[in-house]
């Protein structure tokens, strides 16, 4: 997945399932004195794994959800508004 700002690129990059040793990757490129700077950041840690265990503290000790419903709702509008908007050529 890409991100296109003014200044900035986003991407994210997810590797193959049947590869797993094999990291997920999200790169920040930012326009900087008339250069290109990117900082990598990657990760071999499962996701999914990662997931159960936020909903394990959410359960169990009440930590706050980095995502509540309304948050939530807001991205799904964005997605679908994206989607709708891809479809129409816009």
């Amino acid at each position: 997945m890409a991100f296109y700002f003014a200044e900035e690129v986003h991407t994210l990059t997810f590797p193959s399932p049947w590869l797993k040793q094999s990291p997920t990757v999200y790169e920040v490129s930012r326009a900087k004195d008339g250069a290109r700077a990117a900082e990598l950041f990657e990760s071999y840690e499962e996701r999914l794994c990662a997931r159960a265990r936020a909903l394990s503290r959410l359960v169990v000790s009440g930590t706050e959800c980095r995502t509540p419903p309304a948050q939530a709702r807001l991205d799904m509008d964005v997605l679908t508004q994206m989607f709708l908007k891809s479809r129409t050529g816009e």
